[in-house]
């Protein structure tokens, strides 16, 4: 009997971590040369309005929250974070699923067509401004 369960506890820890593995959110991230809006896909957007500015006479930056479907969709719930001027994606902030309070990394489009052309990890990464005032483009 005493080694039925010896056999019986590895096969159950094996069976929770799959079940513990299948219902994990896929942790998204892309690479330079990426699109943009391959990290945000399938996920429910939601303007989140204007920041404000870098410097006098900038265009003002502004927000908008990316979550997934079923979470209320608030900026407390947002997967991803992306930063706006006008109608262009400047950068986006990735968070933690497990905790979204946490950022991980930021994903930036300093030339403007869309694709991923920097990824800091959140250590590392410049202040917003910092990343706007690097554009290779006027938005």
């Amino acid at each position: 009997m005493a080694r039925k369960a010896y056999v019986g506890i590895p096969v159950v820890l094996l069976a929770m971590t799959v079940a513990v593995a299948a219902s994990a959110e896929p942790l998204r991230i892309a690479k330079v040369g990426d699109r943009m809006g391959s990290l945000v896909t399938g996920l429910t957007k939601i303007d989140g309005g204007p920041l404000g500015w870098c410097a006098a006479g900038a265009p003002v930056v502004s927000y908008v929250d990316y979550v997934v479907p079923g979470r209320t969709p608030d900026d407390t719930n947002a997967s991803f974070q992306a930063l706006t001027i006008g109608d262009r994606l400047v950068a986006m902030i990735a968070y933690d699923e497990q905790d979204l309070s946490s950022p991980v990394a930021i994903y930036a489009d300093i030339d403007g067509h869309g694709l991923v052309t920097n990824v800091w990890l959140i250590p590392n990464a410049p202040q917003l401004c910092a990343i706007v005032q690097k554009l290779h483009y006027q938005p």
